[in-house]
């Protein structure tokens, strides 16, 4: 019988790969359905070495000079606040009336929310493809600002409909941790609600414990994790992607998925998680079981 989803997790490890502020709703929602989370951090964010370039960007969408400000995700939200405050403004403050706002997904969206940044545009599938398949043809100015490993999808895929595009570097992606000088540091000390925090030492000894789950959260961390696989028993592991660019990721490096999220939530990586775990369906032959 299917357990109900405030049950189906019960004493389930599930390792989430964030920093502790980013892993605390998706480990609320693990906790609720009776996961055991954990975070281990992999990857952390530091401005740009050169932040000129942002801030040039930022002053001319204040100006006027976008149609479209294109976010793929929260951290970039981060990163663009950052930088404006170190201007002297804010967020908010950069985006006129009349420029629009795209969000790649419900996250992203609300962390422009949050920042006081209205949202025309949130794709319902959250990728890079989804986006570009909901935005509107050119000709216009776009702004996108992105991480230092995005690729070129959006980019090119927006250049191709008469868009022209400028991407800017907002963050770079690094091991974790970051250069405190250069961290785009958490909004907010995480609650007492986050996490456990493991080290690379502490996910040995607990894959080493058996079954367990760890969500892959981006494309970077995919890579991260499965360098560290070579030093950890995978026996028992359910790998977990939160959306179709980690699991394409995790496809070219060779490492095997349980399940892919539907959607990248609290909610959509708890069901992920559940249903990789899952015991199959006992098999029966017209109707009787052997």
């Amino acid at each position: 019988m299917q357990l109900p989803d405030s049950q189906d997790l019960d004493g389930l490890r599930v390792v989430l790969l964030r920093t502790p502020g980013r892993s605390v709703d998706f480990g609320e929602e693990l906790a609720r359905r009776g996961a055991l989370p954990f975070c281990l951090p992999l990857i952390d964010f530091e401005r740009p070495a050169d932040p000129a370039p942002l801030e040039r960007g930022l002053e001319r969408l204040a100006a006027g000079g976008y149609d479209w400000l294109v976010v793929t995700s929260a951290t970039t939200v981060m990163a663009l606040e950052a930088c404006a405050r170190r201007t002297g403004s804010t967020l908010a403050g950069a985006v006129p009336a009349g420029t629009r706002t795209a969000a790649v997904g419900e996250a992203t969206a609300a962390a422009l929310s949050r920042a006081g940044v209205p949202v025309s545009l949130t794709a319902l599938n959250s990728s890079a493809q989804g986006l570009l398949a909901e935005l509107p043809p050119g000709p216009g100015a776009l702004l996108l600002p992105q991480a230092s490993l995005a690729d070129d999808v959006l980019d090119a895929g927006l250049a191709g409909r008469a868009w022209r595009v400028d991407r800017i570097e907002a963050y770079r992606t690094v091991d974790y941790p970051a250069d405190p000088a250069l961290r785009l540091s958490e909004p907010e000390p995480p609650p007492p609600s986050a996490p456990a925090v493991l080290d690379a030492a502490a996910y040995r000894l607990l894959a080493a414990a058996g079954v367990h789950a760890v969500v892959l959260t981006s494309p970077s961390t995919a890579r991260r994790f499965f360098t560290l696989l070579e030093g950890a028993p995978s026996t028992g592991l359910a790998a977990v992607a939160i959306g179709p660019s980690t699991a394409a990721e995790a496809a070219r490096l060779g490492l095997r998925l349980a399940a892919t999220a539907n959607a990248p939530t609290p909610r959509g990586v708890a069901d992920a998680v559940a249903g990789a775990v899952a015991p199959p369906p006992p098999s029966s032959t017209n109707g009787v079981t052997p």
